[in-house]
């Protein structure tokens, strides 16, 4: 045997480099802490900022392994929005808790949803303004694989109401468009406060109080609108 051969012969054999995969529950506890870190962008630097390779930088993990928990910016997005929606979702019920009398629990419910979006604007601009994504199929989609918050939100809020309908003895059957007047009555006050909230010439406080006492008078008048029949217009 030549000498140099024999030298081969006693070098070790190359250990294959191992590769450490996460189990369904560190994946998923990794997810959620990118979920924070994205959140954490999100406050510090906006909407825009919250990117698959902003993320990854913030973790200290390359762009492509991000791509083992989102597979892209709008899964991602998508992610946020649910986690964001939680966060108003939990602060309302904490404010809720503190009353009995069940209009006083809707109308808390409804000052707090407010609340919450107005000291997080860079929220709003996420969830319902959607700054450099189009409210796309796509992201609709993904969103609704993994939503945890519109559920919950829902229940929350149908409670509410079925008790201000119990104390007056009332029956409403039609609840979903209830909570769709709701949303639409919420949506468009926010958007207003947004764009016009610095004008001296408006009175935040008092749009808030009357645009609660509205949704509170047509929460109690439900149980008569609701039974009105509307007449479909023809494609």
């Amino acid at each position: 045997m030549k000498q140099s051969d024999l030298k081969k012969s006693k070098q070790p054999e190359a250990v294959p480099k191992l590769t450490r995969r996460r189990s369904e529950s560190d994946k998923q506890e990794f997810r959620e802490h990118l979920i924070a870190l994205s959140r954490k962008i999100l406050k510090e630097r906006g909407a825009d900022a919250v990117t698959v390779r902003s993320v990854a930088l913030e973790a200290g993990i390359s762009p492509m392994a991000m791509y083992r928990y989102f597979p892209g910016k709008t899964a991602l997005v998508s992610y946020v929005i649910d986690d964001v929606l939680v966060s108003a979702w939990n602060y309302c019920n904490e404010q809720v808790v503190r009353h009995r009398a069940p209009y006083t629990r809707l109308a808390t419910w409804m000052d707090s949803y407010v609340d919450f979006w107005l000291a997080h604007p860079d929220y709003f601009r996420l969830v319902f303004l959607q700054p450099s994504l189009n409210p796309t199929a796509e992201l609709e989609a993904s969103f609704w694989v993994h939503a945890k918050a519109p559920p919950l939100m829902r229940t929350s809020l149908h409670g509410l109401l079925f008790a201000c309908w119990a104390q007056d003895g009332a029956t409403v059957t039609d609840v979903n468009t209830v909570n769709d007047q709701i949303t639409v009555s919420h949506i468009g006050l926010l958007h207003y406060l947004f764009v016009r909230k610095d004008s001296p010439m408006v009175d935040v406080a008092r749009i808030r109080h009357f645009a609660t006492k509205n949704i509170v008078e047509m929460v109690r008048n439900a149980p008569v609108w609701t039974q009105e029949k509307v007449k479909k217009s023809k494609a």
